[in-house]
């Protein structure tokens, strides 16, 4: 179905050499932008006192139009690494963004696939995985502030559903040791590593007998180090959390312990500040379960939708995480004159959120329109080429309508 104009604004000739009509139209398209949890974080405490979980309040911590996703905080939780596929949609760079603040600063320019963004704890390195050809990853470490990159290794990731549903690299609490997806044959599938950044070693951590045909990705250190979470693939769609006890120089004890048995999508284990609780995406939406087993799983009381690829900052209590959805857009086309052919109609002031009810003010040089980017329905303002976005108003939430008279 194609979509169809919501509302019209038309630019008065006198003001300009074309006319234009500038109109709001739904976009039946899944893009995906990165949200920040800031409110509510009664389980997020190290306290040992229950209390009742409250609502978190999310709000979009990026809205550029295409695709962002894998959320990383920085140590003190003030900025964000992610990818993004850029405002043409062509492939994903890795990116850093000042919570707040914009514009993102972009760190990688190759014409490869960059992805999975991962932090340092010590802050030094971002780690993340480039997609080469013939199903491999190359694991590769660049600054926060951008500059020559280190290449550390390379691995067989022929991509599968499983994988592509989590996240490849997960840094140690000391900043020593990557664990990694992947493999040194393609033909016994998804298996984790630990790498040392500063030896080159690798260890492959127990994993399951090919012939099950199980994986292992998404894997997460605890705050202490004591222990990797990762999901385990019985088979696509069926998943579920496993917990992995280590030792201090990050050896594994024993076999991995099942944390969960739900048999359904689980992904991105995120660990809280206190190691006491993880949560993760399971069927789109986010869960929270102890991490010592008691009790199942319960959804994270989230305003504002479903969730994926959660990350939980480690000072600032702040937890970011990735939502799917279609939205709104404003677009634009030139009114043809009597006879003439117009031109397709193009996407104008673009974002992963939704836009209405654009006018163009008296003099043709504004539009006012309104949106959501922000987190709650407000109006915002742009000149006539869509540049220089500023909010007007800031209800937050406390509801907004617009009257025509």
């Amino acid at each position: 179905m194609s979509p169809s104009p919501i509302e019209t604004a038309v630019i008065d000739r006198r003001y300009s050499r074309r006319r234009l009509i500038v109109a709001s139209v739904g976009a039946l398209v899944a893009v995906g932008g990165v949200a920040l949890a800031v409110a509510g974080w009664f389980w997020f405490r190290r306290s040992h006192v229950t209390a009742p979980e409250a609502l978190l309040t999310a709000i979009p911590l990026t809205t550029y139009p295409g695709i962002e996703s894998y959320p990383s905080f920085s140590p003190d939780g003030s900025q964000v690494a992610f990818t993004w596929n850029g405002e043409k949609q062509g492939n994903s760079n890795i990116y850093v963004k000042v919570v707040g603040s914009e514009p993102p600063l972009r760190l990688t320019t190759n014409p490869a696939e960059d992805t999975s963004p991962a932090w340092s704890p010590d802050g030094r390195w971002i780690a993340f995985d480039r997609r080469l050809p013939g199903g491999k990853v190359a694991v590769v470490l660049i600054s926060p502030l951008g500059g020559p990159e280190r290449v550390l290794t390379e691995l067989d990731l022929n991509y599968t559903l499983s994988v592509t549903t989590g996240l490849f690299l997960a840094w140690s609490p000391d900043s020593r040791w990557l664990a990694m997806v992947g493999n040194d044959k393609p033909v016994e599938g998804f298996r984790l590593f630990f790498y040392s950044v500063e030896t080159g070693e690798k260890r492959r951590l127990p994993s399951p007998p090919i012939a099950s045909l199980q994986e292992d990705s998404c894997q997460a250190f605890s705050p202490d180090g004591r222990t990797l979470a990762f999901v385990r693939w019985a088979s696509f769609p069926s998943s579920d959390l496993y917990l992995l006890d280590l030792f201090l120089d990050f050896k594994a004890v024993g076999e991995p312990k099942r944390l969960t048995f739900g048999n359904w999508i689980a992904a991105s284990p995120a660990w809280t500040a206190d190691g006491r609780s993880l949560v993760f995406s399971a069927s789109g939406n986010l869960w929270r379960v102890d991490a010592s087993g008691a009790g199942k799983p319960q959804p994270l009381a989230l305003i504002g939708g479903n969730g994926t690829f959660p990350a939980i900052s480690r000072r600032g209590n702040r937890l970011a995480f990735v939502q799917w959805h279609g939205h709104t857009s404003i677009w634009r086309m030139e009114i043809p004159t009597p006879g003439g052919k117009a031109d397709p109609p193009q996407e104008f002031i673009p974002s992963t959120r939704s836009g209405w009810r654009p006018q163009f003010s008296p003099d043709g040089k504004k539009i006012a329109f309104v949106s959501d980017r922000s987190g709650s329905l407000e109006i915002w303002v742009c000149d006539a080429d869509g540049s220089n976005l500023v909010q007007l108003t800031s209800f937050r939430g406390t509801g907004l309508r617009i009257v025509v008279v």
